[in-house]
């Protein structure tokens, strides 16, 4: 999966990248560590800057993205 340089054109994209991992992540929490290495680590928090010091600033949209994702995860473990 290649890392975002730069602009990211709209929100989707942006989260779209984000949201494989954040997956990944979320559903090997209840039995073991996730599977992520730096790199993967590296590249996401690359990405949610990008997404939150350009021009058009997504901050607000992730965090309620996020909100949302954890929300669901604490209702259903």
């Amino acid at each position: 999966m290649s890392m975002f340089h730069g602009v990211i054109d709209c929100f989707e994209e942006g989260w779209d990248f984000m949201q494989k991992y954040i997956k990944k992540f979320t559903e090997a929490l209840p039995n073991k560590p996730a599977d992520l290495d730096v790199e993967d680590g590296c590249m996401l928090y690359t990405n949610v800057y990008n997404m939150c010091s350009q021009k058009h600033d997504y901050s607000q949209q992730l965090y309620e993205k996020y909100k949302e994702i954890f929300d669901e995860y604490i209702k259903t473990t």
